[in-house]
C-alpha cells in the first residue's frame, strides 16, 4: 500500500497526527463544536465564523481530496460566501 503525502511529507508525525484525529472526534461528536475554533485563519484571512447556531467554514469543500483533513466529520458547513 503507497503512502499519502501527508504520512510521508517532511515533519510529519504520525503519533501526533492520531491524536490530532481523536481531538477533533472529541471536539467534533462530545462538544458538539467545529474542529476550527470560530476565528480560525486560513490562507487569505478568511475565517471560521459562527451564525445563527451554525458553524461555516470557508475551506471546508476545498478539503475533500486532502487525507490529512479531518474536515469530512466536523460539524461545519461550508460558508456558502467561498463556493
Amino acid at each position: 500500500m503507497s503512502k499519502t503525502h501527508v504520512e510521508t511529507g517532511e515533519g510529519f508525525d504520525p503519533d501526533f497526527f492520531k491524536i490530532y484525529k481523536i481531538m477533533s472526534l472529541y471536539t467534533t461528536f462530545i462538544l458538539e463544536k467545529s474542529v476550527h475554533p470560530s476565528g480560525t485563519l486560513f490562507p487569505g484571512k478568511f475565517k471560521v465564523k459562527y451564525e445563527n447556531g451554525v458553524y461555516l467554514c470557508p475551506v471546508k469543500e476545498n478539503q475533500n481530496d486532502n487525507p490529512g483533513a479531518v474536515c469530512g466529520f466536523c460539524i461545519a458547513e461550508q460558508d456558502p460566501e467561498f463556493l
